[in-house]
C-alpha cells in the first residue's frame, strides 16, 4: 500500500492529475505522476523550441495532495492565471503560460488511458514566429475524456487567462496615483500582456505627439522617438485607427501593434508595442486584449490629466486669494483725518482680485488730500495688476504735483505702453486743497459725479469729462481740463464705479444712474461711511440671489459743517 495521503489525508493514491499543453498549433495531454521539467534545453521532460523559454524553465512536481509549480529563474518568467510566480501549488482550473505556450492543470477522476509514444518532433528552427516545437516528449499518459476541440480550448484557456490578467492589471491601475509609477505599470502590463520587446504609451501634441514613458524588456537600451514609425503613430492617434503589422528598420522586420486609447471617443493617448519579427508575431488576440487594455488607460490617462488639473486649479485659486490679499491691504485701511472734510470709500470686487481702486493721499502736513477713484476694463487678476501698477505711478506723481490734470496725462504717458489693445482705465483725480478750501478734479472718462447739495437737498450729476487712459499719451492731453468745485458745509459729492449702475436684478433690470440720484437726494446728509453702506445695502436688496457681475467701488467726501 502506498503511503501518500489521499484527499481525506487517510492512505492511498494521490488524485490522477494532467497537463492540456498547447504549443506549435497542436495539443498534447500529459498525465502527471512525477516531476516535469520544462524548458529548451535538453534533458526536459517537456522540451520546447521557443526563444522566450529558458533551457530550463520550470518544473511541476509532487506536492503534498497535488502538485506545486516552481520558475527555475527563468528569463521571461513563469505566469500562474495571469501573474508571475516563484512557487505555488497548483489547483484544478489553474492556468500557466510559458513563453507562447499555454498549459491547464486539471484533476481527472476518472482515468480511461493508454500509452502513447509521441515521436520526436523535427528538431529544426522555429517554423514561425509564435509556434513554438514541442520536441522530446517521453511517454505519456492520455485521457480520452480531455479531448477538446483545439481552437474552442485555446479561445476558453487565452480568454480567461487574458481576463483574470486584466482584472489585476486593473486594480493595480486604479490603485497608484503617483502619475509616474502609474505609467510605468501601464506600459508594462501591455509588454507582458504581448510578450512585446518595447512599448510606448502615447498623446497627442499639437499636431504631433509625445512620449509620455517607454520601456524595453530586458537589458536593452530605453527606446526612444526614432524608434517608432511616425505613420503608425499618425494613424492612431490622428484617425484613431489600430495597426496590427510588420515594418522594416534597420533592415529588420519588426512585428508593430499600435492602439488608440479612447475616452469619450476622444484619442488621449496611444500604445505603441514592437519586437523583432523572429521573436514576436501579434496576433489578432493580441489586438484584442491591448484594445480592451487601452480603455484602461484612456480612464487612468484622463485621471491623471483631470487631478492634475485640479491641483493646478487649487494652486491658481490659492495664489489668486493670496493676490486677492495682497490688493486689498493696498486700499486706505481706513479713512484719513482731514480738516475741512471727511471722506470714505470702499470696494466691493466680483471676484478674488478686483480692478476698481479707490486711494486718499494725504499731504505731508495733513491738511490737504488727493484722493481718485478709478475702474479698470474687465476683472480678474489681470485687471488687479493694471490697478496696482496705476497706483503705484500715481502715489509717486502726486508726491510732487498737486495739478489733476498735468498727473493724469503723466500717468497715461507712463501706463499706456504697457497696456494690452483693448485694455483701458476710466479715471476722476481729485484733490482737496485745505488751504483754499475748494476741490479740484480732472476726469479720464469715468462715470458722472453726484454733488449733494445741502442747501436745497437736491443731487446733481455732472459729466466727468475727459478721455479714458491707454490712449496714445501725445493725443491724450487736449482732452483733460482741471475743473472746481465749491463745496458749501454738509454738501457730499459722491463717486462710483459702473459697477453700482450696471448691477441686475432677476428680472435683468439695471440698477441705474436716476434710483443711485434719488438715494443720494434723500441720504445725502448722512455721514459718507452711511451713506456708502446704504447705496451697498440698495444694491444688494436690489439684485437679490443674482451674480455680482463687476467689481463695485463707492466713494464720498463731505465737506463738514462748521
Amino acid at each position: 500500500m502506498s503511503d501518500r495521503p489521499t484527499q481525506n489525508g487517510l492512505p492511498g493514491s494521490r488524485p490522477a492529475a494532467q497537463l492540456s499543453l498547447f504549443a506549435g498549433g497542436e495539443m498534447h495531454v500529459l498525465s502527471l505522476e512525477d516531476t516535469i521539467t520544462v524548458g529548451r534545453g535538453k534533458g526536459n521532460k517537456v522540451r520546447l523550441r521557443d526563444d522566450l523559454i529558458s533551457r530550463r524553465h520550470c518544473r511541476i512536481f509532487p506536492s503534498g495532495q497535488g502538485f506545486s509549480l516552481e520558475d527555475l529563474g527563468s528569463r521571461n518568467g513563469t505566469w500562474l492565471n495571469g501573474a508571475r510566480v516563484e512557487n505555488s501549488p497548483l489547483k484544478p482550473g489553474d492556468v500557466i503560460d510559458i513563453g507562447r505556450c499555454t498549459l491547464f492543470y486539471s484533476v481527472t477522476e476518472k482515468q480511461t488511458s493508454f500509452d502513447v509514444k509521441v515521436a520526436a518532433l523535427r528538431d529544426a528552427a522555429l517554423t514561425g514566429a509564435g509556434s513554438p516545437t514541442v520536441m522530446g516528449i517521453e511517454t505519456a499518459r492520455v485521457t480520452r475524456e480531455s479531448f477538446v476541440p483545439m481552437d474552442e480550448l485555446a479561445a476558453i484557456l487565452r480568454d480567461r487567462n487574458n481576463y483574470i490578467h486584466l482584472q489585476q492589471i486593473s486594480k493595480v491601475i486604479n490603485s497608484e496615483t503617483d502619475p509616474g509609477k502609474l505609467f510605468e505599470k501601464i506600459i508594462d502590463s501591455a509588454v507582458e500582456l504581448t510578450r512585446a520587446r518595447r512599448g510606448f504609451l502615447l498623446r497627442p501634441e499639437g499636431r504631433g505627439y509625445g512620449i509620455v514613458i517607454a520601456r524595453t524588456r530586458g537589458l536593452e537600451p530605453e527606446p526612444s522617438e526614432k524608434d517608432l514609425d511616425a505613420g503608425v503613430v499618425q494613424k492612431a492617434l490622428g484617425d484613431g485607427a489600430a495597426f496590427r503589422g510588420t515594418i522594416r528598420v534597420k533592415k529588420s522586420d519588426f512585428s508593430v501593434l499600435c492602439v488608440p486609447c479612447l475616452f469619450n471617443e476622444e484619442v488621449v493617448g496611444a500604445l505603441y508595442l514592437d519586437a523583432p519579427k523572429r521573436e514576436t508575431t501579434f496576433s489578432e488576440e493580441d489586438e484584442k486584449i491591448i484594445t480592451t487594455f487601452s480603455e484602461q488607460v484612456a480612464i487612468a490617462v484622463e485621471n491623471v490629466r483631470h487631478r492634475r488639473e485640479m491641483k493646478e486649479k487649487r494652486a491658481l485659486e490659492k495664489e489668486i486669494e493670496i493676490a486677492g490679499t495682497i490688493q486689498r491691504r493696498l486700499f486706505p485701511p481706513g479713512a484719513p483725518d482731514v480738516p475741512g472734510i471727511e471722506v470714505f470709500g470702499e470696494s466691493v470686487p466680483a471676484t478674488e482680485v478686483g480692478g476698481d481702486y479707490y486711494d486718499f493721499i494725504p499731504s505731508e502736513d495733513g491738511r490737504s488730500l488727493t484722493l481718485c477713484i478709478a475702474d479698470v476694463s474687465g476683472k480678474g487678476v489681470s485687471a488687479g495688476l493694471i490697478m496696482v501698477m496705476a497706483r503705484s505711478i500715481l502715489r509717486s506723481l502726486t508726491a510732487s504735483s498737486t495739478d489733476t490734470r498735468e498727473n493724469l496725462i503723466s500717468l497715461n504717458r507712463t501706463l499706456s505702453p504697457d497696456l494690452e489693445n483693448g485694455r483701458f482705465i476710466s479715471m476722476i483725480l481729485m484733490y482737496w486743497d485745505g488751504d483754499r478750501k475748494v476741490l479740484r478734479y480732472t476726469g479720464a472718462g469715468h462715470e458722472h459725479l453726484l454733488l449733494y447739495k445741502a442747501a436745497t437737498r437736491r443731487c446733481a450729476k455732472t459729466p466727468a469729462g475727459g478721455a479714458v487712459l491707454g490712449i496714445p499719451w501725445q493725443e491724450v492731453g487736449a482732452h483733460f481740463e482741471e475743473k472746481e468745485i465749491v463745496l458749501e458745509p454738509g454738501d457730499q459729492v459722491l463717486l462710483y464705479t459702473d459697477g453700482v449702475t450696471d448691477a441686475r436684478n432677476a428680472r435683468g433690470e439695471f440698477f441705474g444712474l436716476k434710483r443711485l440720484q434719488r438715494i443720494v437726494e434723500t441720504q445725502g446728509s448722512l455721514q459718507p461711511g452711511q451713506l456708502v453702506y446704504t447705496i451697498l445695502e440698495k444694491v444688494a436688496s436690489f439684485m437679490g440671489d443674482t451674480d455680482q457681475n463687476d467689481d463695485i467701488t463707492l466713494l464720498a467726501l463731505q465737506k463738514k459743517t462748521e
